[in-house]
């Protein structure tokens, strides 16, 4: 894992982040963020019906820093925070909490005025933001291999999501899809705010571990919303629903925890071609979920192209997240070091 250092006030900002180069870890992490975040729409549906998205942002923020509060104080040197006196890191730091916070608020807002399908479909252009952020401001290369496996997966994407599309024009075509068309809106400015977070946080992972990272980001999160949401909400959970609003506070640790890592061993490029999987996991387990009524989910509708479309979708993803690109070495010898 990569240690914070103090680094000089002078020190300039690196163009390009450099990676341990252990690809097959961050691959790893990168599948791991994938099966929790595509579980996590299921879980928020599953509270959303008896808590604002507002309420239900700040306790996934507020459980994910009692988490990790324990961890940070008894494995991490608490004088490593110093690191926050260097303005340039400290902006950073505020910069990506707030782009996260408003990325899991604006999700939620939007999800509460689309269909999930719909959301997901969206979504995906957080990741092929983050993907091309990769190329434009760290830096990164494609091979011609890779840039066909990113066509690939676009095209499974499209294809995999070929009724929901239809729907999503239908609805914002007609008085009726107005309301749909805002939810359409704020997830494209979700996106936006999440690739800004991952531009953000690949900046800092040589300055700040990732736990750290991750435990900051959700402090600044719970007081942000703090003063906007309504805390005595959870009185009137079930037991179950508890269980699933943990859950989702442990999916901010264990995806994000697991992404941060990821983005000290693998290009951005390559976890951002990765990612798009998320929905076709969202859609796997919304059919496990719908044999039972414990959650009360729509399954997606399916159809031959759908099923095209999921193929495409993996294999694109492997080849232009296996296939590697050598990339010259960088020195970063003054300003960070590893175990």
């Amino acid at each position: 894992m990569t240690k914070p250092v103090a680094i000089p006030m002078a020190a300039p900002v690196a163009k390009r982040v450099g990676t341990s180069g252990r690809w097959r870890l961050g691959l790893s992490l990168t599948l791991t963020t994938c099966i929790w975040w595509g579980m996590l729409p299921i879980a928020l549906v599953g509270v959303l019906h008896k808590l604002d998205p507002v309420t239900l942002t700040f306790y996934r923020f507020f459980f994910a820093t009692v988490i990790l509060l324990p961890v940070v104080i008894f494995k991490t040197p608490l004088a490593d925070i110093k690191i926050l006196q260097h303005r340039m890191i400290a902006t950073k730091v505020l910069f990506a909490g707030m782009m996260l916070a408003f990325n899991y608020i604006l999700y939620l807002l939007a999800l509460d005025r689309m269909s999930p399908a719909g959301a997901q479909v969206l979504t995906q252009l957080a990741p092929i933001l983050f993907l091309i952020s990769g190329v434009l401001v760290f830096g990164e290369r494609f091979s011609v291999t890779q840039l066909a496996g990113v066509l690939l997966f676009i095209l499974g994407l499209a294809l995999f999501f070929n009724l929901r599309i239809v729907e999503i024009y239908e609805g914002a075509s007609d008085g009726a899809g107005k309301d749909y068309g805002i939810g359409m809106l704020l997830m494209f400015f979700a996106a936006i705010s999440w690739a800004a977070y991952a531009v953000t946080q690949k900046q800092l992972a040589p300055y700040i571990g990732s736990i750290q990272l991750l435990f900051m980001i959700s402090v600044i999160g719970a007081i942000f919303f703090y003063p906007l949401a309504q805390p005595w909400l959870v009185s009137e959970l079930s037991g179950f629903e508890w269980a699933l609003l943990i859950f989702c506070g442990l999916n901010t640790v264990v995806a994000y925890g697991c992404f941060s890592e990821a983005l000290n061993h693998w290009d951005a490029s390559r976890i951002g071609a990765v990612l798009p999987i998320v929905p076709v996991l969202t859609i796997a387990f919304t059919s496990i979920v719908s044999k039972y009524s414990f959650i009360d989910v729509v399954q997606e509708p399916m159809n031959s192209w759908v099923l095209v479309g999921a193929g495409l979708v993996v294999v694109g993803s492997a080849i232009t997240s296996l296939v590697q690109v050598s990339v010259p070495d960088l020195d970063y010898s003054s300003s960070t070091k590893t175990d």
